[in-house]
């Protein structure tokens, strides 16, 4: 259950990705006098907001079964959430997304020491067992930085995930980066992986052991056999480069 809570998103992750994808539609989530409440306001998202009886806007909502029951209460799977995430992903995979929902950049941080480069990952898995096999893919966001050893390229950081979205929360430095420099920081960081695609050896091969190790411990307390993952890809669907801020990037 954890695991699933981490990929898929709490009720915190919900709010947070609601609040900021909404803004984008000129739309808006504002907190309430009572904890844990919030008004919705769809904006552009109004005319693709599933049809409910019981919901008009802009609405009372809460994240939080418990904080107020007069309040909607809005889930991952909930409708209005699945719709503005669909909304997201129509404009960020669009022919030009503009700025809002551009799914690559660069920004000056605190945060990193040197270079940061983040990806947002598609890997493909193949689950054998015995004679059948079974598809599966993740979404992954996976963080790295050039090393000092021209032979070892770049460094994955760990924990996988866990660092890079630790990295993209963190708050920017109040400092503007040129539209030249961002688009430089992001050519490095995709011609680099790009270049020399068994960078992402080591990453594929901790995500596969990982997943086959969940796989078979699970299927061991059924009584049922071993199996094997073999992974494919990734598709890279995002790329955010965070630079030091007062430092030159390496």
């Amino acid at each position: 259950i954890e695991v699933t809570d981490r990929v898929l998103g709490d009720s915190e992750a919900v709010r947070r990705f609601l609040a900021g994808a909404v803004q984008r539609f000129s739309g808006s989530l504002d907190r309430e006098r009572k904890e844990g409440v919030f008004l919705f306001k769809p904006g552009d998202l109004a005319v693709r907001m599933p049809p409910t009886p019981r919901v008009k806007f802009p609405a009372r909502v809460t994240f939080d079964r418990l904080a107020d029951p007069d309040a909607f209460y809005l889930g991952r799977t909930h409708p209005i959430v699945e719709e503005t995430a669909h909304a997201v992903l129509s404009r960020a995979f669009s022919d030009d997304p503009g700025p809002l929902f551009a799914r690559a950049g660069a920004s000056f941080t605190l945060e990193v020491a040197r270079r940061t480069a983040v990806l947002l990952l598609r890997i493909r898995y193949v689950i054998r067992e015995k004679t059948r096999e079974n598809f599966a893919e993740e979404v992954l966001l996976a963080a790295f930085e050039p090393t000092d050893t021209a032979a070892a390229g770049i460094r994955w950081l760990e924990p996988v995930g866990e660092h890079a979205e630790a990295i993209l929360r963190a708050p920017l430095a109040p400092v503007n980066m040129p539209l030249a420099e961002r688009r430089e920081h992001v050519r490095w960081a995709l011609d680099l992986v790009a270049s020399r695609p068994t960078l992402f050896e080591p990453l594929l091969e901790s995500r596969r052991r990982e997943i086959r190790d969940a796989q078979n411990r699970l299927r061991g307390l059924l009584k049922q056999g071993d199996v094997e993952v073999r992974s494919d890809g990734p598709d890279i669907l995002g790329c955010y480069v965070m630079v030091p801020a007062g430092r030159a990037a390496k």
